[in-house]
């Protein structure tokens, strides 16, 4: 029996997949990188690789996005159609892969949980089941499914930094503040990128009124800064400014959560930003793309009507001379 890096149980003796699963699994837990882009490099190494499979359709349905429903509901069928190779743990996952593209969060979470029972350390299933409990609202099992599993982890298993994080918003959501606080440091002290980790801690400084503490806090790990910057440029009428930092990230933006409405105002406030900067081209560049896919978008309509009468911006060479 093969075992991965926190010595649970696959199937595939692949090492070159095992070890780009492990890459996916740290992307995954960070949100630095593309888990999904990684996973496929692992299944076209080894296509028969069960937990690829599963991995990857748990991955693309928490994006929480209907299209990528299609995407891994095929994940699911080729996790299926490799059963008769998969471990208990693999057809567990695959299992709680097949409820999530069926609708079934709350299935997927128990089946999760079995998983869990027998293997503790499955890193991808503590998360995503933890990732469900918070799309759900599930305070309790934000904090006791990693209780639940915490005992099995010490600093020498690999992504036990990412654990305590998600157990220190756990503690958080429970009103735990103080153990919630140090565990989410002690998360940092071993991973300084833990974006659970940060995220709880900065809740607890919010809910206890530390308001220049939190300030401080966000300050110093700026886990969204050129994002921040561009906004920032906006908000003082630095247009041109505002377009570089954000035009890069609205593609990538569904790794860091969010609902369409909230990842719209990305590229709501770079098309307006281009406009504002006389950049016609470039704000009709992004028009021409959301009205392919909003054409009964009044908004867009009427944005594009805005880039027919303004002004453009002047050549570089004029803008330099003047």
């Amino acid at each position: 029996m093969y075992r991965d890096a926190r010595e649970v149980a696959v199937s595939c003796g692949n090492r070159q997949a095992l070890e780009l699963y492990e890459t996916a699994l740290r992307q995954y837990h960070s949100y630095v990188g593309d888990p999904i882009a990684t996973i496929d490099q692992a299944l076209m190494e080894a296509p028969e690789f069960v937990l690829g499979h599963a991995f990857r359709a748990g991955v693309l349905m928490m994006f929480s996005e209907q299209r990528f429903v299609p995407e891994a509901r095929a994940s699911v069928m080729a996790a299926e159609n490799l059963s008769g190779q998969a471990n208990e743990r693999e057809r567990g996952l695959t299992r709680a892969a097949r409820r999530l593209v069926e609708g079934d969060w709350d299935g997927a979470c128990r089946v999760y949980d079995q998983v869990l029972v027998d293997e503790p350390r499955d890193a991808f299933a503590v998360q995503t089941a933890h990732l469900l409990d918070f799309y759900r609202g599930d305070a309790l099992n934000l904090r006791n499914r990693i209780s639940r599993v915490l005992p099995h982890w010490s600093a020498g298993v690999p992504h036990y930094s990412y654990i305590l994080g998600m157990h220190a918003f756990g503690l958080e959501e429970c009103n735990q503040y103080p153990q919630a606080e140090a565990t989410g440091r002690k998360a940092l002290e071993l991973q300084p990128r833990d974006g659970w980790a940060v995220h709880a801690v900065v809740h607890v400084l919010e809910m206890q009124g530390r308001v220049d503490e939190g300030i401080d806090w966000l300050e110093s790990r700026e886990v969204g800064w050129p994002l921040g910057r561009g906004f920032q440029a906006f908000a003082r009428g630095r247009y041109p400014e505002a377009i570089d930092p954000i035009e890069p990230v609205r593609d990538t933006a569904h790794r860091f959560g969010g609902s369409h409405a909230q990842r719209d105002l990305l590229t709501l406030t770079l098309i307006e930003a281009a406009i504002r900067a006389g950049q016609l081209h470039l704000a009709r560049h992004y028009l021409a793309e959301r009205l392919v896919h909003k054409p009964a978008s009044g908004l867009g309509w009427r944005l594009l009507a805005r880039t027919e009468r303004a002004e453009p911006a002047p050549p570089v060479a004029i803008r330099k001379a003047a």
